[in-house]
């Protein structure tokens, strides 16, 4: 399970079908959030990473909503059919993770979503654009227990 940590509380990215079609609202397919992430538009420094600009935060910020409503979905599904106990949890949105989170918390998440994904189909990265590192996500792992 992966988990992002909002405002000190901790919720699950789940990737469902809801996610989906909700994500190829925003960019037309799955197989294209890579390519709507990281437009080719936006500005890159001298090394060719890109600059963190307030639109890019934004994309990052919607399609990481999108998770997390996916996996609160989830979660009161399951308390709705009596499989586990618990309250409800409020959806959340976009502007609530830029509310709380600074522009640099969300970019750092933005392995997560490929992350979430690409456990689900098969998804291409644009050139460019680097790889989640498994070890990397480990220690972030590790250092949540």
């Amino acid at each position: 399970m992966v988990t992002i940590n909002i405002a000190g509380k901790e919720y699950e990215l789940f990737y469902n079908t809801k996610a989906l079609i909700e994500i190829e609202k925003l960019c037309g397919s799955v197989s294209k959030l890579g390519e709507w992430l990281y437009r080719e538009e936006e500005n890159k420094d001298d090394n060719g990473n890109l600059i963190i600009t307030s639109s890019l935060v934004e994309r990052i910020a919607e399609v990481l909503a999108i998770l997390v409503n996916g996996g609160i979905f989830k979660n009161n599904c399951k308390i709705s059919m009596g499989l586990q106990d618990g309250t409800k949890q409020n959806f959340i949105n976009s502007d609530v993770l830029m509310a709380v989170m600074s522009p640099n918390e969300i970019i750092a998440n933005q392995t997560l979503i490929i992350t979430v994904i690409s456990g689900g189909q098969k998804f291409e990265l644009p050139e460019g654009v680097p790889e989640p590192d498994p070890d990397l996500l480990d220690v972030e792992s590790e250092k949540k227990e």
